[in-house]
């Protein structure tokens, strides 16, 4: 796969992290969820991503360049 695809890749499943994060921040601040149900989906959004991050170092490398040359 070729680093462009890569990059596409990384940039869909960082906006899809994002989105997750803000709606998990989000129900807990206006009530929506009970505050064990948002420690709980911190937590296993957290293994999640300990998992998974590192199947993808190449991916995670070039997101982080991507995104460094942005700022």
């Amino acid at each position: 796969m070729n680093d462009e695809r890569r990059l596409l890749y990384g940039l869909v499943a960082a906006g899809f992290h994002l989105v997750v994060a803000v709606l998990v921040v989000a129900a807990a601040v206006v009530g929506l969820a009970p505050p064990a149900w948002t420690a709980a989906m911190s937590v296993v959004w957290l293994a999640v991503l300990a998992v998974g991050v590192p199947r993808r170092r190449r991916t995670g490398m070039i997101l982080g360049l991507a995104i460094g040359t942005l700022l």
